[in-house]
């Protein structure tokens, strides 16, 4: 095509940005259309509104979560890079490495994580044996064995095995938890898993969890490496302000994007004859009609479940990938985090703690250490310190003694504070001089995507507390009336549903973290390369002879690649994985 047409993104998250930052730099003139008042999607933080009840802490960051760069990151990096943040840097340059992470459990002092650099496959059996035989994680010496056994002969698999057999294995099986103490549950099959993604256990694939911990492990005995890193600041301060910044400005030689924000998409026009959208129906304002702009789909998923559901039926006729979604394969999870502000400065630990005793699968940070800009310059100053925890499991009934049901049955965020704040107190006991003590705690600030039934927000939504609130996957009913802002999880058998980023429809694509991504986990990295992966298909169907976006693997340990080889030829003959040979190695 020699005119570059308009390309419209439904999103202004991480993947709906990426999305408009790889258009802009190749000349195209985008508009993005985000719900939200702020962009940045999941990963945007703001600041405690005055509408609080509790006035210390108004005018004080808050994050939905804490944020997580693992080394092994390649696409979002990419982009990091690229955004100017003044004074001749760029966003990646206010990324921190984080050089230790803990497992904090009842009685025992913090478990650092080791980092040794293994160079064979029999060193790395010793460092994960190692790693699993100390005495913190309550492991009999049988269990140890069975994790290094069960970890290495997922590790060596192929990655044809992996998708073709991982995948319909759930984690809790694989790693063969009903057999095992509450301590291997709690260390090896929940600890693993419970720092990176809101994954069940007992519902995710192996593949998917296998995928990440071999990049998680070579980010640890890669040197040079690291595994963790996080941001300096509040994000959307340091990172997603810096961008929306960058993508307003007009720079020569470069596209104009419009940032519409407050603008949410409720349905999809489609032509059939033509099998092209022609425009989008909004929950407020005017339609638009633009019949000859192409379309990126950058919402998350259970967004764009409404969007296809209310648009014409006929639309699911022409798209067997938006048909995909549908699915009840694919499924949402929530995972959102709560701030604790404090009075005083108590850093806890240099780094992430998983809490592997809590019920709700805690993990938290203490981020004022991390930060350029320190606490104490927002709001009254009386704050000096803030501690970051995510809750991964919304439904399993609390063990600190505050709350007996589960998060999600809770009537208040002050339930949940209690009970979050109890749990991590009883993970930490035996280490001096750290108990996060609530007298030293002058407030908290829960999720915001976290609605209760009294909450005015879920009249807006056409919620009313008689209501029986049940989610996606039928589980209900809640106190919690909703959670806005659900995390998609990598569930058994889901990779062979997830669409790709072609939907069939001639001017439409996908840009999120559920379509099929190298990265295989919904996480900002998924997110960014799911974008880049849409802009290449737009540079595709408008003719486009510019430079296409990098789309990379990922590495993993060294030491498994013969073995990954060997299990290749196997799987290519239609021979079992050689995981009795590993059994007998290491035996």
């Amino acid at each position: 095509m020699s005119v570059k047409p308009k390309v419209v993104i439904i999103g202004g998250g991480v993947a709906g940005l990426t999305a408009a930052h790889e258009l802009k730099i190749r000349n195209y003139d985008v508009m993005v259309l985000e719900r939200q008042p702020d962009f940045g999607g999941k990963a945007r933080s703001a600041l405690v509104p005055t509408t609080y009840s509790n006035a210390d802490i108004v005018g004080f960051p808050t994050e939905h979560g804490f944020r997580f760069f693992p080394g092994f990151y390649r696409h979002l990096p990419r982009t990091l890079a690229q955004i100017p943040c003044g004074h001749g840097k760029f966003v990646i340059n206010n990324l921190v490495t984080v050089k230790q992470a803990a497992y904090a459990r009842e009685g025992q002092p913090y478990f650092r994580i080791p980092t040794k650099n293994p160079d064979n496959i029999r060193e790395l059996a010793r460092t994960l044996r190692r790693f699993f035989s100390n005495p913190g994680l309550g492991l009999t010496a049988g269990e140890t064995a069975i994790a290094v056994v069960k970890l290495l002969r997922a590790m060596s698999a192929c990655n044809e095995r992996r998708e073709a057999e991982m995948d319909q294995i759930p984690w809790w099986d694989y790693m063969q938890a009903d057999e095992m103490s509450e301590a291997y549950r709690n260390a090896v099959v929940n600890g693993l898993t419970q720092n990176f993604v809101a994954m069940d256990a007992k519902k995710s694939s192996t593949k998917s969890v296998i995928n990440i911990l071999c990049r998680l492990l070579n980010d640890l005995i890669t040197p040079g490496d690291t595994m963790d890193r996080v941001l300096n600041g509040p994000t959307s301060e340091v990172w997603i302000e810096p961008w929306r910044q960058y993508l307003k400005r007009d720079i020569s030689n470069q596209g104009h994007v419009d940032l519409c924000n407050g603008r949410k998409v409720r349905s999809l026009h489609f032509n059939a004859r033509t099998n092209r959208i022609t425009g989008l129906s909004m929950n407020s304002g005017p339609d638009l009609e633009l019949p000859d702009a192409v379309y990126i789909a950058a919402a998350p998923i259970e967004s764009m479940i409404q969007i296809v559901k209310n648009s014409d039926t006929v639309l699911l006729e022409h798209s067997p990938s938006l048909k995909l979604l549908l699915d009840p394969v694919l499924q949402i999870n929530w995972m959102s985090g709560i701030q604790y502000y404090l009075r005083e400065e108590e850093t806890m630990f240099p780094g992430h703690i998983v809490y592997l005793n809590s019920n709700w699968a805690l993990t938290s940070i203490s981020q004022n250490q991390f930060w350029k800009k320190k606490i104490d310059q927002y709001g009254s100053g009386k704050i000096k310190g803030v501690v970051s925890v995510i809750i991964s499991d919304w439904f399993m009934a609390g063990n600190g003694g505050k709350w007996p049901g589960t998060a999600s049955e809770a009537d208040s965020a002050e339930q949940i504070a209690a009970e979050t704040l109890a749990e991590i107190r009883a993970n930490i006991s035996r280490n001096r001089g750290v108990d996060l003590n609530p007298n030293n705690i002058a407030g908290h600030y829960l999720d915001p995507a976290i609605v209760f039934k009294a909450d005015p927000r879920t009249e807006l939504r056409g919620l009313m507390p008689a209501v029986q609130f049940v989610d996606r996957l039928g589980r209900g009913p809640f106190a919690v009336a909703d959670n806005q802002e659900p995390l998609f999880i990598n569930t058994v058998n889901s990779w062979a549903c997830r669409p790709t980023e072609i939907t069939g429809i001639s001017n439409l694509f996908l840009a999120a973290d559920y379509i099929k991504t190298n990265t295989d986990l919904a996480t900002m990295e998924g997110a960014n390369e799911a974008a880049r992966r849409a802009v290449n298909a737009v540079l595709d169907v408008t003719g486009s002879h510019r430079r296409r976006c990098e789309i990379f693997e990922f590495d993993e340990p060294l030491p498994l690649a013969p073995w990954k080889a060997l299990d290749h030829w196997f799987y290519e003959r239609g021979i079992p994985n050689p995981g009795v040979a590993i059994d007998r190695l290491f035996s």
